[in-house]
């Protein structure tokens, strides 16, 4: 009886967004690894269905900027799908993002985070520093939507930093690792001229 409940509630959640979300990224987990993606019914039976159904409503709630790339990562560490929720895992995976992922991946990333922000405040892009809390800055940052190779090749964000208060500069810089930045754009000339362009088109 048991199991008949657990096979109802799964057939009722996979019609979810949620589930088909679950669904997708369990294909992509598996195709990552050169198998093939199953049906949506042996998905339903499979051990790692909760697991793929929690993960996909984590990334909802951490807006993890590129799930793919999370499932690279977590494979690459031989990770399980049950553990990718916790913190140890989430920094494995930023620090990918800071020290191997392409720049021009990342700049995407923040191009649409501005873009979506300049959408939802009904603004233009160069009036969304300006509207930014430091702690909405923060999240972004800390969430990987808004890169460092972005924000340092920015007007806009050099006169927010402009206007903070000392310490809030401080936590700021250092929530960025402004030390380790600035050798990496230091050693990085092309690319920081390559991203000057994209920010300017951008008028940020």
């Amino acid at each position: 009886m048991r199991h008949e409940c657990t096979g109802m509630i799964r057939a009722r959640e996979i019609q979810t967004i949620e589930g088909r979300q679950a669904y997708e990224l369990y294909k992509v987990w598996l195709e990552s690894q050169k198998k093939k993606g199953p049906s949506i019914e042996t998905f339903c039976t499979s051990a790692y269905y909760s697991s793929f159904l929690k993960f996909t409503n984590w990334i909802r709630d951490t807006r993890v900027p590129d799930p793919g790339k999370y499932i690279e990562v977590m494979n690459e560490k031989k990770i399980s799908p049950a553990l990718w929720r916790r913190s140890e895992a989430y920094e494995m995976y930023l620090e990918f993002i800071d020290k191997r992922a392409d720049p021009y991946d990342q700049v995407g990333v923040s191009v649409e985070t501005i873009q979506a922000l300049s959408d939802a405040w009904e603004c233009k892009t160069e009036e969304v520093f300006s509207r930014l809390t430091l702690e909405e800055l923060l999240e972004l940052i800390q969430q990987r939507r808004l890169s460092p190779w972005l924000l340092f090749c920015s007007k806009s964000f050099k006169i927010f930093v402009s206007k903070l208060h000392p310490e809030d500069r401080s936590l700021l810089m250092t929530t960025i690792g402004s030390e380790y930045w600035a050798m990496k754009l230091e050693r990085n000339p092309e690319v920081v001229v390559n991203i000057r362009k994209v920010v300017a088109s951008l008028g940020v």
